[in-house]
């Protein structure tokens, strides 16, 4: 059951919806588009393992601090991720269906002039990132799953403290994906500020901010953001100083850990965040959730939710998971022990593009009728002279922009980098489209529809078994659904028919493998 103090969130919530929405006009003129202009902040919700659920927010934060959930076409969404955290002008019309009264369903987004193109252009994704990790219990728990030490060994060293379960760290992922691009500088706050004696304590209860368990999508992060911001400015924390938020529960939340943008209307500054239940509080979930909170979706969702182990922004690879702390779970009512897992899937290299990560002169660009072959170059290794992705234009498609198109591949060898748990070498290539929409709606095998621009294309079909059946039609690991993606020596991609396109793998390097491309039209 709901508690008062989360309807009395929500009352206040919709109260200041309904006040911003009727600025628009009068019900008279309700049916032509009207626009708001705030900052577009995009959340991520991801279910604990294989549980079902998750959930993606959008939401218009207003100058003044309110929050205008946002309805967003299927069709539009995975072009509306690429503005998260920007200042934009959005046009629709306040939806009046019942189940979604006092929402704003979005007909165009426009960036604003002086804002950023992307997270990436925003530098989100480039240089040393100052990230606030925020101790927060609820009211009535005592509890504290870690002390606050952990967060920093858990974030700066690149080589983990194994005493402390850590098979990996942070930065250690982040040197290897960003080729040195991106590492985060920790800050943990609790009482007692940046010289943390003990947790944070908010003025809600567990169900005052998230009413449900395991399956549902039910957690308020902007009241939890709002409580918790009050507690850390109390404390005389410069939360301006700093580029990304985490807010670090002492107890579950939902069916998931949260990650993606927020907006801050004290400091009028967008920053990257993250919610993190105990459970998530490790090396894996918080590649994904600071993945969401510098601009990426997920990839993968060819045969169903989280089915790619080649990129950690979707199932991702462990090759070790250790346990490295323990709570008492509200929503199991039992102790739980937390396991601290590697990160062994790297990052796909179409979204290391996106992030300004991948140099022009590490990319080779296909754009014309001819037959060549590039060497490509394990991504896992350090950026050299070496060729890193082959981005194959569609004929008749755009190459890049809002609307791009295009097949990407690139080298996989799981002795370089941080690609260490992927189930094979090969060449992995993906069908981006960076305005594709959501894939898995209705389709049972889908628990959820965060699919992003990246779809890999499987070099083994057959071996999944679609809707209604949903299942491995008797195949194991690794010849089922993704685990075998990718392209091997000898092996090609025929799209002559198709696209007038041709990929063919030739035999493997030390470091990686030739890669013949023939483009007809």
């Amino acid at each position: 059951m709901r508690s008062d103090r989360w309807l009395a969130y929500a009352m206040g919530l919709a109260l200041s919806m309904l006040q911003a929405l009727l600025s628009l006009g009068s019900p008279a003129e309700a049916a032509s588009p009207r626009a708001l202009e705030g900052v577009l902040t995009v959340v991520w919700g991801d279910p604990r393992g294989a549980h079902h659920g998750g959930h993606l927010r959008f939401d218009l934060a207003l100058p003044d601090g309110r929050r205008i959930p946002l309805d967003i076409p299927a069709d539009d969404r995975s072009a509306a991720v690429t503005h998260s955290g920007e200042r934009v002008r959005i046009f629709g019309d306040v939806a009046t269906a019942p189940a979604r009264e006092g929402r704003f369903a979005v007909a165009r987004i426009e960036r604003l002039a002086g804002s950023e193109t992307s997270a990436a252009a925003a530098g989100r994704g480039i240089g040393v990132k100052r990230i606030l990790f925020i101790l927060l219990r609820f009211k009535g728990d005592r509890q504290t799953p870690h002390r606050p030490a952990f967060y920093r060994a858990l974030t700066e060293p690149k080589n983990p403290d194994a005493s402390l379960g850590l098979p990996s760290t942070i930065n250690g992922f982040f040197a290897s994906a960003s080729w040195n691009k991106l590492q985060f500088r920790a800050d943990i706050v609790g009482v007692g500020g940046l010289a943390a004696t003990d947790w944070l304590t908010l003025p809600g209860t567990k169900l005052d901010y998230a009413p449900c368990g395991w399956d549902g999508a039910c957690a308020n992060t902007y009241a939890i953001e709002k409580d918790a911001l009050a507690l850390v400015r109390a404390t005389g924390v410069n939360i301006a100083a700093y580029d990304l938020l985490t807010f670090t529960l002492a107890n579950d939340l939902d069916c998931c850990a949260w990650g993606g943008s927020t907006y801050d209307s004290a400091t009028a500054k967008a920053y990257g965040a993250t919610w993190q239940p105990p459970w998530s509080q490790q090396p894996s979930t918080y590649v994904h959730e600071l993945g969401h909170a510098i601009g990426l979706p997920h990839s993968g969702w060819r045969y169903y939710a989280y089915d790619s182990p080649w990129d950690e922004m979707s199932q991702g690879a462990p090759t070790l998971s250790e346990p490295c702390g323990r709570y008492y779970s509200f929503n199991d009512a039992a102790a739980r022990r937390i396991y601290c897992s590697d990160t062994g899937g790297g990052y796909i290299t179409p979204h290391k593009r996106a992030l300004g990560w991948l140099p022009d002169a590490a990319e080779f660009v296909f754009d014309r009728r001819s037959t060549r072959i590039v060497f490509l170059e394990a991504a896992g290794l350090p950026l050299g002279t070496g060729k890193k992705m082959i981005r194959i234009c569609i004929p008749d498609e755009p190459c890049s922009g809002p609307a791009a198109h295009y097949l990407a591949a690139e080298a996989r060898l799981t002795e370089f980098g941080s690609d260490g748990g992927l189930p094979g070498d090969g060449v992995l290539i993906h069908d981006v489209r960076m305005n594709r929409h959501s894939i898995g709606i209705g389709d049972p095998c889908f628990f959820n529809a965060q699919s992003g621009w990246a779809v890999p294309i499987d070099a083994r079909p057959g071996d999944w078994n679609a809707a209604p059946q949903c299942n491995a039609l008797g195949h194991t690991y690794p010849d089922v659904g993704l685990f075998n993606a990718q392209f091997t020596a000898g092996t090609k991609l025929d799209l002559l028919q198709r696209w007038g396109l041709m990929v063919e793998v030739g035999d493997r390097a030390p470091t990686g493998y030739a890669v013949k491309v023939t483009r007809t039209r």
